[in-house]
C-alpha cells in the first residue's frame, strides 16, 4: 500500500469515527435530516452513529490477502482441472 493510499485510509477512518462521535454530541443537527416519515428519530440517529464506527474499525482492521483459488481445493487435483 503506498503512502497516499495509507493517509487516505486513515483519514477516512478519522472522518467516520469523527462524525459518529458528533451523532452523540449534537444529535439534534441529525434528527432534524431525517425524514418525518420515518420514525425513531433518536434511534435512528444511534444506530447511523454505531454503523459509522463500525466502518471506522472496519477501515483499520487489516484484512489478510486471499488465497489463491488452487489452495481452496483439496489436494491430489490434477492442476488440469483448476
Amino acid at each position: 500500500m503506498t503512502l497516499l493510499q495509507q493517509i487516505s485510509l486513515y483519514s477516512m477512518a478519522f472522518f467516520y469515527a469523527g462524525a459518529a462521535v458528533n451523532h452523540f454530541r449534537n444529535p439534534n443537527f441529525y434528527t432534524n435530516i431525517i425524514p418525518s416519515f420515518l420514525q425513531a428519530h433518536n434511534f435512528l440517529n444511534q444506530a447511523s452513529a454505531i454503523a459509522e464506527l463500525v466502518f471506522a474499525m472496519g477501515l483499520l482492521i487489516h484484512a489478510p490477502r486471499p488465497l489463491p483459488h488452487g489452495h481452496l481445493i483439496p489436494w491430489p487435483v490434477p492442476s488440469s482441472l483448476l
